[in-house]
């Protein structure tokens, strides 16, 4: 937060907090925190899919604000604001630099990402020819 502030002085940062919750209590006292603060936009970091499911469970509370989950922006931040060498972000390579920064992502890019899109195209296809093969 600080190193934001830093970077863009004018930004109001209403609330934060980190995203290791010990319990559903203490989700629920953030959601509070939020709604009670008329919060309209939030920024969650937490790793999927716990960050989308407190989204979710911020709509379901009545919050009619703009959410964002956004991956690994705040713990790339926090080790710098420019976190990608001018070189990466000019060419637009930043996954490449990110396996090299976190080696654990390389499974993901290179088989979880190729495994979703196939079920992702099976379950396509499987829906089509279900819904025109079938006799009605």
């Amino acid at each position: 937060v600080n190193k934001i502030r830093d970077r863009y002085p004018r930004i109001n940062i209403d609330y934060y907090r980190n995203g290791f919750f010990h319990s559903s209590v203490e989700i629920d006292e953030t959601i509070n925190v939020i709604l009670t603060s008329n919060i309209k936009s939030v920024i969650v970091g937490m790793g999927t899919p716990r960050q989308e499911q407190l989204l979710v469970k911020l709509k379901k509370e009545g919050w009619d604000g703009f959410g964002i989950s956004c991956g690994g922006f705040l713990h790339q931040t926090s080790k710098d604001i420019d976190y990608y060498p001018k070189l990466i972000d000019k060419f637009n390579i930043r996954f490449l630099f990110r396996i090299y920064d976190e080696p654990k992502l390389l499974y993901r890019y290179l088989f979880l990402y190729q495994l979703t899109t196939i079920i992702l195209i099976f379950f396509s296809f499987k829906r089509f020819f279900d819904e025109n093969l079938t006799t009605k």
